[in-house]
């Protein structure tokens, strides 16, 4: 159904309001990124453009002549790696099937004569913050998801523009009239509706599923469709012979619960018959934090054990500094570990006590890393979290007076290092040993 259908069913809808209580809206923009690069620059348009990750490093030849024809379009170099994934693609790319999460060198093999596209977050978030401006034009219950897409809770609003249709379609224009761009609406009775309401009308469409035929609606769709169930998830339903979602819906209780348990059984049956009752988080609205990390992917696979010792550490004053700027001490940490074969270790371990204190954390780190991985041995990413936090309110241990000497010093340390990274930046100053990583890293 094209966004023009859409406009003269919705005309159909405003009469017999089909959502007597509350109205969800799920405006997710279509390829943001390269609908941007394509916008700003005409010569993309109706071209497969790609952004993400440079092409691979045995195409030399093909990323020069790029980089020249495309040197407008910050096209990527000859010193490009390709390493990275796709961000996200324009329509023209899907054919060709490529998808955000594909790493780049298989982009490149499905689709060579695509525009590479180093990206620009400043453009982007820009971009973002003039949409997220439109939106709370209609509602001031606005709850941004990410860059590209925020739910919009017009219950209490939608009479003032004529119904739910109404406030989709204004939407939609605004964003086409001022930025050039288009977006697609879904509508649902609960959050969960809405966005799989506007996966089904993409590109530049609306689509309505009101609670009353949320299950006929459902109902015939593969169970990999529905918005948080994974390919994991849907592997083992397939297994019990449940390919749709009218399947699952009727499915026993009592034999899903055999394999998922009973919290996941309750959420299954409730995500195939279209419930959700989560209320809209309007923004600058403070959730609760469950885990902190971050993860590194490098420009060559490295092996040796200083230099990837040097990346965790790095890794973790990134995230000590972020559980000391929201008061969060952390009881466990995860690691992380990828083989250029892209085969991924996870090994958690519990920390001597809730702490947010990097030489803490990274003695921990460091044994996991040499209890699960052989030295020699290459590795793409690495990466480090910290979950199971706490408030540094609740934290109270009696220690003896040297410990406690000791954890005032390094407490102090850390307060020095983060003020110094607030007001000059984080790579101002760092630990000895985490800096050293860039004398062992290879860039390309």
């Amino acid at each position: 159904m094209s966004a023009s259908s859409d406009n003269a069913a919705a005309e159909t809808c405003t009469d017999a309001d089909p959502f007597p209580g509350r109205v969800i809206l799920h405006v997710d923009m279509d390829a943001f990124f390269a609908a941007v690069e394509q916008r700003d620059n005409p010569a993309l348009k109706g071209r497969p453009v790609i952004i993400g990750g440079g092409p691979p490093p045995w195409q030399k030849d093909e990323r020069k002549r790029r980089s020249k024809v495309s040197e407008d379009t910050h096209a990527w170099e000859a010193a490009s790696s390709g390493r990275g994934v796709v961000t996200t693609c324009s329509y023209e790319a899907r054919p060709f099937g490529i998808h955000a999460g594909m790493p780049i060198s298989q982009a490149w093999r499905r689709c060579p004569h695509a525009v590479y596209l180093y990206g620009s977050r400043g453009k982007y978030g820009a971009c973002s913050r003039r949409v997220m401006e439109i939106l709370s034009s209609f509602s001031p219950e606005l709850e941004p998801v990410s860059v590209d897409e925020a739910f919009l809770d017009v219950t209490r609003t939608r009479h003032l523009f004529g119904g739910a249709w109404a406030v989709a379609r204004g939407i939609q224009y605004k964003i086409r009239r001022r930025l050039d761009l288009t977006c697609s609406v879904g509508i649902g009775g609960n959050h969960l509706m809405a966005k799989m309401a506007s996966k089904m009308r993409k590109p530049a469409g609306i689509f309505e599923i009101p609670d009353a035929e949320a299950r006929e609606i459902l109902a015939p769709l593969q169970v990999g469709k529905m918005h948080g169930i994974g390919p994991s998830t849907e592997a083992m339903l397939e297994k019990l012979g449940i390919r749709t979602l009218g399947q699952l819906a009727e499915y026993p209780a009592k034999v899903l619960m055999r394999h998922f348990g009973p919290a996941m059984t309750a959420s299954l049956h409730r995500m195939a018959r279209g419930e959700g009752g989560r209320v809209t988080r309007p923004f600058g609205y403070k959730t609760v934090e469950k885990s902190m990390g971050h993860s590194r992917t490098f420009g060559v696979n490295i092996k040796e054990t200083q230099a990837i010792e040097a990346e965790l550490l790095d890794l973790i004053e990134r995230v000590c500094r972020r559980l000391r700027r929201g008061g969060w001490r952390g009881k466990r940490v995860s690691l992380q570990l990828r083989s250029p074969a892209f085969v991924n270790q996870h090994r958690q371990a519990p920390l001597p006590e809730a702490t947010c204190n990097d030489r803490s954390i990274f003695l921990v780190v460091r044994k996991l890393l040499h209890d699960n991985w052989k030295p020699g041995e290459p590795l793409r990413l690495v990466g480090v979290s910290v979950s199971n936090l706490v408030p540094d309110e609740a934290c109270s241990l009696q220690r003896n007076l040297l410990e406690e000497e000791v954890l005032l010093r390094e407490e102090s340390l850390n307060q020095a290092l983060d003020d110094l990274k607030d007001y000059w930046g984080r790579e101002i100053i760092s630990r000895c040993n985490a800096s050293m990583r860039r004398r062992y890293r290879v860039e390309v």
